[in-house]
């Protein structure tokens, strides 16, 4: 998955990550370019910085309006079974609850077998934290954050 910030590659060169690209799409649009020197005098008055930092959009793009395959964004697992590189993984539970999805998977490798519960957190808002967390589902399993 992209954190904010990096790069991926895809195909023959590196794709932005979704905040990275919106990003540059805003500084392109800007009209007033600064100098060296007006940017320092900018940055030496902080009411003024505060003031255009509050003035710049946030960025809240759905994920999924990128369409972008292996994206930080997109459901990673199989729906049942599948096999990736000599590995086997099946599906064997899916429990749906109101701030996340538990699904139990076993991995299976040359005939060891191994049981991975994943916890998907579906209340996540994204690249944020939660306010409050809900109560716990377990301890000591595999998780993984959902879209965004």
């Amino acid at each position: 998955m992209c954190t904010p910030g990096c790069t991926e590659p895809y195909g023959y060169g590196a794709q932005l990550s979704p905040r990275d690209q919106s990003a540059q799409e805003y500084l392109r649009q800007g009209t007033h370019v600064l100098t060296p020197i007006m940017l320092h005098t900018r940055a030496m008055d902080d009411q003024s910085l505060q003031s255009e930092f509050y003035e710049t959009p946030m960025n809240f793009v759905d994920p999924k309006e990128y369409n972008y395959p292996g994206l930080k964004c997109a459901e990673y697992w199989p729906e049942d079974t599948v096999t990736h590189e000599g590995i086997e993984i099946t599906v064997v539970t899916v429990t749906q609850e109101d701030d996340y999805s538990l699904r139990v998977f076993t991995l299976n490798c040359d005939g060891e077998e191994r049981s991975l519960h994943h916890y998907w957190y579906t209340s996540w808002p994204d690249q944020k934290t939660p306010g409050q967390g809900p109560a716990s589902p377990g301890a000591g399993a595999a998780s993984g954050k959902g879209p965004g």
